[in-house]
C-alpha cells in the first residue's frame, strides 16, 4: 500500500533527524569553545541540513503525504468534475508522476544527508581542540562584529554621521 510507503519515507527523515540531534547533543564540554558549540556550528553550517529546515522541504513533505490522498478521496468528485474519462487519465497521470518525482528527490536527499551527517560527525569528533577553537572564535567575531555593526547604526541615527568621531577627539 502506497500509505506504508510514505510512512516509511517520514519515518526515514525521522531517524535522520534524531541522528542529527545526537550529533549536536554529543558536543560536552569538550566541544564549547567561548560558549559556542563547534557541533551546533559545524552542523549548521551545512548547506544540506539549512535545506532540511527549509520551508521548500517541508512543502515536499506535505506533497507526497497528501497527493495519494487527495486523489483517493477525491477521486469521484473529480470523476463528475472531468466527466470525460481522457481528461480523468491525464489528471491520474499528472498527480502519479508528480508523487513518484517527489518520492525519488526525498529519497534522494536522505541518502545525500546521511552521508553528509555522518561525515559531520566523523568531522566532530576527529578535529583537534585547536581547529575547534578557532571555528569557536571565528563564530564569536562574526557575532561581535554584527552587534557593532548594529551599534554603529544606532549611533549615526541618534546622534549623526560623525558622532562617534567626536566622541574620540574629545578624549
Amino acid at each position: 500500500e502506497i500509505y506504508s510507503f510514505i510512512v516509511s519515507l517520514l519515518s526515514l527523515f525521522g531517524i535522520y533527524f534524531a541522528i542529527i540531534q545526537f550529533a549536536v547533543e554529543m558536543s560536552s564540554n569538550n566541544n564549547t569553545f567561548f560558549g559556542i558549540n563547534y557541533a551546533r556550528v559545524i552542523i549548521e553550517s551545512s548547506y544540506l541540513i539549512k535545506f532540511l529546515k527549509s520551508k521548500l522541504f517541508y512543502i515536499l513533505l506535505g506533497l507526497l503525504t497528501i497527493l495519494p490522498v487527495i486523489y483517493k478521496v477525491f477521486k469521484d468528485y473529480l470523476l463528475m468534475i472531468l466527466n470525460n474519462s481522457l481528461r480523468m487519465e491525464v489528471f491520474t497521470k499528472i498527480i502519479s508522476y508528480s508523487w513518484n518525482s517527489i518520492a525519488l528527490i526525498l529519497l534522494l536527499i536522505f541518502v545525500i544527508s546521511l552521508y553528509v551527517g555522518f561525515s559531520k560527525i566523523w568531522d566532530i569528533t576527529t578535529t583537534n581542540d585547536l581547529h575547534k577553537n578557532q571555528k569557536c572564535y571565528n563564530e564569536v567575531k562574526y557575532i561581535v562584529s554584527l552587534f557593532y555593526e548594529e551599534y554603529k547604526e544606532f549611533e549615526e541615527e541618534e546622534y549623526g554621521a560623525d558622532a562617534l568621531a567626536k566622541i574620540g577627539r574629545a578624549s
